[in-house]
Formats: structure tokens, C-alpha cells, sequence
């Protein structure tokens, strides 16, 4: 709901149900995973779970016979986005270890609701209804999980 773009090339709802729940999934795992790490680790499941990232990516990108070629001036963008990536799973490790997983993953799940909120900030991009919908009931939820 928060990332919803509306137009001629939105997903199918059913389609993009499908996706969000892959995605959950996906995202579910490796916050679960992130939470297991023991505290000598060092960065190497960091490291992991980018060289799975890329795998994955590579992986579809051969399977539909997609180019990855960004453009050059996508660059500056890709490297600092890339880098706070690893920061907040390094964070959210830290949060995990410090308090309860259930709480820690719910706030880190946010993440497109920070994006949405930058965009309307910095880009100055139309806030939708279901846009803003979804802004609502993600700050509900994490109200509600956080009480307890």
C-alpha cells in the first residue's frame, strides 16, 4: 500500500500480491537469520547475505535475459544506497540482540515507508490516498506490536 504507483504499468493486484508476499517471506527469513547471528561473527553475514543478494539478482536477471548495465550517472546513487543497505542490517543486528526480535523486525520493515516520506520531502511527489493510508496503518501497527 505504501509503494503503490498507480498507471499503465501497475501490477496486477493479484500479481503484486503475490510479489509482496514473496517479498515478506524473503524479508522475514533474513531478519530471522539476522537476529541468529552470535555476537563474534564479525561481517561476514553481512557479506553473505549480499553475495546471496546478488545471486539472486544475477540469477532472474539470466532467466529473463535482462541486461544489468546501470547507467554511468546512476553511480553516485547506487554506492551510498548500497552502503546504508549494510548499515541498517548491521543496525537492525544490533537492535535484534538488544531487544525483542518481534519489535526489531517490525521497525526495520519500515524501510518503504521512510522512502515514500522522502520522496514527498526531498522530491516533492504527490502523497496518494492509499499512499497515505498505508503510512497510517504502518505506524498503527508498530504502535500496537510496540505496546506489547
Amino acid at each position: 500500500m505504501v509503494s503503490y504507483e498507480p498507471g499503465p504499468r501497475a501490477v496486477h493486484p493479484g500479481r503484486g500480491l503475490l510479489f509482496g508476499l514473496g517479498a515478506g517471506a524473503g524479508f522475514g527469513g533474513l531478519l530471522v537469520g539476522l537476529s541468529r547471528i552470535g555476537d563474534g561473527a564479525g561481517i561476514w553475514p553481512l557479506t553473505a547475505t549480499r553475495l546471496m543478494g546478488a545471486l539472486v539478482v544475477g540469477g532472474i536477471a539470466l532467466s529473463t535475459r535482462q541486461a544489468l548495465h546501470p547507467l554511468r550517472r546512476s553511480w553516485p546513487a547506487i554506492i551510498p544506497a548500497g552502503a546504508l543497505g549494510v548499515v541498517g542490517n548491521t543496525l537492525f543486528i544490533f537492535a535484534s540482540q538488544a531487544g525483542p526480535l518481534a519489535v526489531a523486525a517490525v521497525v526495520g520493515s519500515l524501510f518503504p515507508a521512510i522512502t515514500v516520506a522522502l520522496a514527498k520531502v526531498v522530491l516533492r511527489e504527490a502523497l496518494t490516498a492509499i499512499r497515505t493510508a498505508g503510512l497510517a496503518a504502518a505506524v498503527v501497527a508498530v504502535s500496537v506490536i510496540s505496546l506489547g
